[in-house]
C-alpha cells in the first residue's frame, strides 16, 4: 500500500497540469490507500491541502466517504455520520458506483458504534444498490458486512449463511 500511496502521488505530480479532475483522481487514489493503511489523520490532512473542491459530484462523494471512513477510525462519529449523511442524502437521487462504499462505510459507522440493526439496515441499502448496478463487488462485500453484523448479535446461523451467500456470489 506504500507504494500505492507514492505511484499516486506521483500520477498527481504528473497529471495535475491536465486539469482539477485528474489531480483529484490521482489525490483520491492516494487517500485511499492511506485509508486501507489506517493512516487516517494522514488522509484528512490530504484531502484538506487541495486549494480546489472536486470538479464533480462523483468525485464529491468518493472524497466524503473516504472522510466519513477517516472519522469513522478517528471515532469522530458526529463528523463521520455529517459527512456519510449528507453524502447518503446526494446517494438517494444519483447511481454512481461509490453510491454502494457509501452505505457500506455508513454501516462501518453505526458497526463501530454498536447499533446493529441500523448498520445492518445500511448494508441492505448497500446490497441493494450493488444489485441495481450490477455490481458483483459491491454485492458481496455488503453481503459479508451483514454477515459481520449478524455475528456481532449472535445470530451465528444467519451469519453463516450470509458469509455463504458472499463467497457463492463471488466465486460465480
Amino acid at each position: 500500500m506504500a507504494s500505492a500511496e507514492k505511484e499516486a502521488q506521483v500520477g498527481y505530480e504528473r497529471f495535475q497540469d491536465l486539469g482539477s479532475e485528474w489531480s483529484w483522481k490521482f489525490r483520491l487514489l492516494q487517500a485511499d490507500a492511506l485509508a486501507w493503511r489506517g493512516m487516517n489523520d494522514r488522509l484528512l490532512v490530504l484531502l484538506s491541502s487541495e486549494t480546489t473542491s472536486p470538479p464533480s459530484e462523483e468525485l464529491s462523494l468518493r472524497k466524503e466517504r473516504l472522510e466519513g471512513l477517516a472519522y469513522t477510525g478517528l471515532h469522530r462519529f458526529a463528523e463521520a455520520e455529517q459527512t456519510l449523511g449528507d453524502a447518503d442524502q446526494l446517494c438517494a437521487t444519483s447511481s454512481y458506483p461509490v453510491c454502494v462504499d457509501i452505505a457500506l462505510a455508513c454501516g462501518d459507522l453505526d458497526l463501530e458504534r454498536g447499533r446493529f440493526r441500523e448498520a445492518q439496515t445500511d448494508y441492505a441499502r448497500a446490497l441493494s444498490r450493488g444489485k441495481a448496478q450490477s455490481n458483483v463487488y459491491g454485492e458481496a462485500n455488503a453481503l459479508l458486512s451483514l454477515s459481520a453484523a449478524a455475528l456481532q448479535q449472535e445470530h451465528f446461523d444467519e451469519a453463516l449463511g450470509l458469509a455463504r451467500a458472499a463467497y457463492q456470489h463471488s466465486a460465480a
